[in-house]
Order: C-alpha cells, then structure tokens, then sequence
C-alpha cells in the first residue's frame, strides 16, 4: 500500500451539473476522482462536476467537483443542485413568498452578474431540488491538452 492509497480514496463523479445554462443530466458515472479520506462525504452523498462560471463568485469554478447531499432541506443562501426542465444546474437557493398574493417562489441565483436568476413558481412540474452542496474538491494538477 503506498502513501497516496492511505490518504486517497476513488469516488465516481456521477455527472456535470451547469454554473450556467442547464446541463443535460447522465444515469451512469462519468469519471473517478481520487477523494482525500478525510473529505467528508455525509450518507448518500454523491458528485457532480461543476460545468460553467455562474458561480465563480462564491469560488466554485469550471472543473471543481462538487459534494452534494441529498438528504438536506435547503435553507435560503445554500448552493443547491436542482433539476429544472429536465436540466441540472448548481445555483444559490432562495424561496421567497410574496406578501399580497401569497405565492411561494423559488430563485436559484448564480454568483456571477452575467447570469439572470432563475424564477420558478412552487408548484412547477418540472423542478426538483435533488440535494445541498456541503463541499468542493478541487484538484491544483495541470491537465494536460
């Protein structure tokens, strides 16, 4: 066993989740990243490639990998990954209820002000938050190409 083997672990990267313009979703693994062991990887958690610079601004960048836990209810402010029109994004949450109507609505908002916001009725068909983003891993190698 060498040092590298003690202090990585294999993970699948099950997808790309867009910092922009939504992203076609993949059933299957994508890629394998070699994790830290001593990144925490909460119950169910899975990772998604970050595709895009929407959220350059909160530091997640193009190629960063992302830890996203299914199994919490977002609060307002988190960076969450959602499924909208058949699409994934990472995005800011925000839900947000309107005083004289009454009507909840979600914003998912980027961290770069050449994106718009998204707005999204509550009761849209089409839009599924599938988990929060508790962590990033970020790899410093140069890639080749």
């Amino acid at each position: 066993m060498t040092l590298e083997d003690k202090f990585f672990v294999p993970r699948p990267v099950l997808g790309e989740v867009a910092a922009g313009n939504p992203l076609t979703i993949y059933p299957d693994a994508i890629d394998t990243v070699e994790l830290p062991t001593v990144a925490r990887m909460p119950k169910d958690s899975f990772l998604l490639r970050v595709k895009g610079d929407s959220l350059k601004d909160a530091y997640i960048f193009s190629g960063d990998i992302v830890i996203v836990n299914p199994n919490l209810e977002p609060k307002n402010g988190q960076i969450v990954v959602a499924i909208f029109d058949d699409a994934a994004v990472v995005k800011r949450f925000y839900k947000k209820k309107n005083e004289s109507s009454s009507v909840t609505k979600i914003e998912l908002l980027s961290e770069n002000p050449d994106y718009k916001p998204i707005i999204i009725e509550k009761n849209y068909l089409k839009f599924k938050i599938v988990g929060v983003v508790v962590g990033i891993y970020r790899s410093m190698e140069k890639k080749a190409g």
